[in-house]
């Protein structure tokens, strides 16, 4: 266990839609083990994704991410993505409850490609993208 701590900016977690969501719900419990985390194309629409949704909005804004710095939180959508909506709602929500916990440039970002949709085109560019801020 101290070993996963003291290497864990060595580790990211990323993922695509509901990956996306999962990969928020690893940045809010596991920060210790890893640094870096890349979200694209986040959003719940189905009905039952409203509880988890808000538990999400819950959870990250709470104090979970204050013990372990996040090395780099990496959101990328494109303007026609249908989650374009819920996820821009969730990075507002975040920005705005954690205090100045995420600095644009310096350990967040988001992107927004002209034209991008809910596909692999768009997906695969930010993981491209966030690979490269993330390990330099």
């Amino acid at each position: 266990e101290a070993n996963l701590v003291a290497t864990r900016d060595h580790r990211g977690f990323a993922g695509f839609s509901m990956g996306s969501i999962t990969t928020i719900r690893v940045m809010m419990h596991c920060t210790d083990i890893a640094s870096f985390y890349g979200s694209y194309s986040a959003g719940l629409y189905a009905e039952t994704g409203k509880n988890a949704w808000s538990e999400i909005k819950t959870a990250i804004t709470s104090d979970a991410l204050k013990e372990y710095d996040v090395g780099y939180w990496f959101n990328q959508s494109g303007t026609a993505d249908i989650a374009l909506d819920p996820h821009e709602e969730l990075k507002n929500e975040v920005l705005a409850d954690t205090d100045g916990l995420f600095e644009n440039g310096e350990n967040y970002a988001w992107i927004l490609i002209p034209g991008g949709s809910h596909a692999y085109n768009c997906w695969v560019m930010g993981l491209y993208n966030s690979l490269l801020v993330f390990y330099k």
